[in-house]
């Protein structure tokens, strides 16, 4: 009992599962003979037999239960059984699952596949069915397409003959336009010539006459202006009557979409305000018409008084033409010769009506009723100009003598400027020369005063180290003497040195000049033994550096031989 507890769980057994067992492996063994000669007969082509393993699944006769068939067919015929481990069984344990679940796992996959299939089989018979569909509306489509590009075509041949037609028309009517402007271009070209006219006539009248065309023409303007504004009014008066039946309209059709039902109500209420902006917006456009046309109105007016001002000035200013200037002067020359004709006075110009006006343009007057009374003017004015003609040459005469001498005398003040302007250059050159000259003496005195100059400050040196020489040789301080006499008592006093030197003896000499080295020496050491007691450690301090002394160079040049030179140069 002890060895049996003490086998593994995979060896433990009893003669009945043992039996179990046996029988077991007795039909994996039928099993694995019939599927090797199903195998055999069908030439190898199905590899693996999933359907039976299936079944073999289902049934629970899979392997690797108790051992690979080879351990099972050895435990069937009492063979030796090769023991497994623990971790192998749990190996093949956990293959055998692993196994199961991807056979279920490939179940599953198999079912969501037939499912795709049916359900891509179903949309494409949908689609197909679509695509049956479509196919009918497309021919619908180019049936439809082809009549309406017939259609188009039609219309594009009609619209084609209307257009050439137009073109016709259109160049018949250019060719008029032309013809109508050019007639017109020479029409106003002969109103323009028939307003001189006009002009000149109206400028030859009596003032009187033109004075009481002036009225007439003001009273007409007057009345066209009371004519505008009473059309105006009238007008205002036809748009407040059109609103207010406009505004009674919609009264009573909003009293109708009141009765109606509510739908009805709300869009007659919508077309009634649309109708109300509309009167609205007609309202404000009829007021600015209105206003436009006053301002237009009372523009034509300014215009016109700025045009009548304007005339008025210009005639006042100055005449219209030769002939009223003539006739101006005529009088002028005529009062002071008691000679031709006086009518000045009924010549002077006035404002008269604008020629723009259509009312004067359709009804002209004219002050002159016979063509002789204008040819008798005519003829006055004529010899009123041939006086003035006579009395323009003398004056002409005289200017032209005055232009003559002025002409001259000009030439003359010219040649005057040019010998003048000669002599002011000649000047001007001597000038220079002479302020180059005055320059140079300059610059030489200058010369001259710095080398006298730096011959003082010399000779003021020299005598300060004479007079040091002499202090310190002859030791006379009291003395006042020059720089000359110091220096011979000098030389003297060196004279005498040199000829003790000479008369001392040469031992004396030697010792003394052994006495002098000695004495030197001794110095020498003390200064030193001095310098090393006074030194201190560290750097050494330097003495502050002497400002460089300035050299001044002084020339040995002849001074006099210089001004000898300047003199010649320039005075002589």
């Amino acid at each position: 009992m002890r060895r049996f507890l003490a086998l593994p769980i995979q060896e433990k057994s009893s003669f009945v599962g043992q039996r179990l067992m046996r029988r077991q492996l007795r039909r994996e063994l039928e099993d694995q003979e019939e599927h090797g000669e199903m195998e055999e007969n069908t030439g190898g082509l199905v590899q693996g037999n999933t359907a039976m393993r299936m079944a073999m699944i289902k049934r629970g006769v899979c392997a690797c239960t108790s051992g690979s068939v080879s351990a099972r067919v050895c435990v069937f015929r009492r063979e030796n059984i090769k023991k497994e481990s623990i971790h192998e069984f749990r190996s093949k344990r956990r293959e055998m699952l692993m196994q199961e679940y991807s056979v279920l796992v490939k179940q599953a996959e198999i079912r969501k596949l037939e499912e795709a299939i049916c359900e891509e089989e179903r949309r494409m018979q949908q689609a197909e069915q679509m695509l049956d569909e479509d196919q009918l509306l497309f021919e619908k489509f180019l049936k439809e397409n082809n009549r309406k590009a017939a259609e188009a075509i039609q219309i594009a041949e009609k619209e084609t003959q209307g257009k050439l037609e137009k073109m016709a028309e259109i160049n018949k009517l250019t060719t008029e336009m032309v013809t109508i402007k050019s007639d017109i271009a020479k029409k106003e070209e002969l109103l323009k010539e028939y307003r001189m006219y006009k002009d000149f006539l109206f400028q030859l009248s009596p003032p009187e006459w033109r004075e009481a065309r002036q009225a007439e023409a003001r009273q007409a303007e007057a009345r066209q202006a009371e004519a505008r504004e009473a059309e105006a009014r009238e007008a205002e008066a036809r748009q407040a009557e059109a609103r207010q039946a406009e505004a009674r309209q919609a009264e009573a059709r909003q009293a109708e979409a009141r009765q109606a039902e509510p739908r009805q109500a709300k869009a007659l209420q919508a077309k009634a305000q649309q109708a109300k902006a509309q009167q609205a917006k007609a309202q404000q456009a009829k007021a600015q018409q209105a206003k436009a046309q006053q301002a237009k109105a009372q523009q034509a007016k300014a215009q016109q008084a700025k045009a009548q001002q304007a005339k008025a000035q210009q005639t006042e200013a100055a005449p219209v033409d030769q002939d009223t200037a003539a006739v101006r002067g005529e009088e002028e020359v005529s009062g002071n010769k008691a000679g031709g004709p006086k009518r000045g006075s009924e010549l002077i110009p006035a404002v008269y009506p604008s020629s723009d006006d259509s009312e004067y343009e359709e009804e002209p007057e004219l002050y002159f009723t016979d063509p002789q009374q204008l040819l008798d003017l005519l003829t006055e004015l004529e010899e009123q100009n041939l006086i003035l003609i006579q009395n323009i040459q003398e004056p002409e005469e005289a200017l032209e003598e005055l232009q003559r001498t002025m002409d001259a005398t000009k030439e003359k003040m010219e040649r005057e400027k040019e010998q003048l302007s000669a002599q002011i250059d000649a000047v001007s050159q001597s000038i220079a020369t002479e302020k180059e000259r005055a320059a140079d003496l300059e610059r030489a005195a200058d010369a001259a005063e710095l080398k006298a100059r730096h011959a003082k400050s010399a000779n003021e040196v020299q005598a300060r180290k004479v007079e040091e020489v002499y202090r310190s040789c002859v030791g006379d301080r009291t003395a006042n003497l020059n720089t000359l006499q110091m220096m011979t008592v000098i030389e003297t006093h060196v004279l005498q040195l040199l000829e003790a030197m000479d008369n001392i003896p040469r031992d004396t000499l030697d010792k003394v000049q052994k006495m002098k080295e000695q004495q030197d020496k001794k110095l020498q050491e003390q200064k030193e033994h001095q310098e090393e007691r006074l030194k201190k450690n560290g750097r050494r301090l330097m003495a502050r550096s002497k400002p460089a002394a300035r050299k001044i160079k002084i020339s040995n040049v002849n001074l006099v031989s210089e001004e000898e030179d300047i003199q010649t140069y320039f005075f002589t």
